[in-house]
């Protein structure tokens, strides 16, 4: 899996499994210092719909709060 952002083109990197419906973003751009997590949350029919970036380090990184990524229809 890969995670990039449209509007920020230094955030993407690869997406590794850390745990259950959480991936650990290991950023292309080595200057970017911020261990990031991805949670996944599962809506109604079972498949990720919506998720969430959260600081693998607390205080560091970006500020991810209020941020909900959520799935639109093609």
């Amino acid at each position: 899996l890969w995670f990039a952002a449209q509007r920020s083109p230094q955030l993407r990197g690869l997406l590794l499994p850390y745990k259950g419906n959480t991936f650990f973003i290991r950023w292309q751009n080595p200057e970017i210092d911020a261990d990031t997590f991805v949670l996944f949350k599962k809506g109604s029919a079972g498949q990720a719909d919506t998720f969430t970036l959260e600081d693998a380090v607390t205080g560091m990184g970006f500020n991810f709060d209020n941020l909900l990524f959520q799935k639109t229809a093609p």
